[in-house]
């Protein structure tokens, strides 16, 4: 994953499809889930896109609060953020 100038693509669409109270974040171009790679639970894990199966590592917990919204992965507790790079 990799930040883009905004665009009207499909790439930078997503679905929140609600399984409990948590969500499968599905791009809407690729069919593929937000997913944290082999299930670390490592501050600094990489999150991919990976074919949709709804495990614990795709689930997201979406927090939102004056605007800003959080995500924190159901299997590991740790927020998504963005690094400099």
């Amino acid at each position: 994953a990799y930040f883009a100038a905004l665009a009207p693509g499909d790439d930078q669409l997503w679905r929140f499809v609600k399984v409990g109270d948590h969500y499968e974040i599905v791009n809407k171009k690729s069919g593929r889930a937000l997913d944290v790679v082999g299930a670390s639970k490592d501050d600094g894990a990489a999150i991919i896109q990976w074919d949709a199966s709804a495990a614990e590592n795709q689930l997201w917990k979406v927090t939102s609060r004056m605007g800003r919204h959080t995500f924190v992965a159901r299997h590991s507790g740790l927020a998504l953020f963005a690094r400099n790079t």
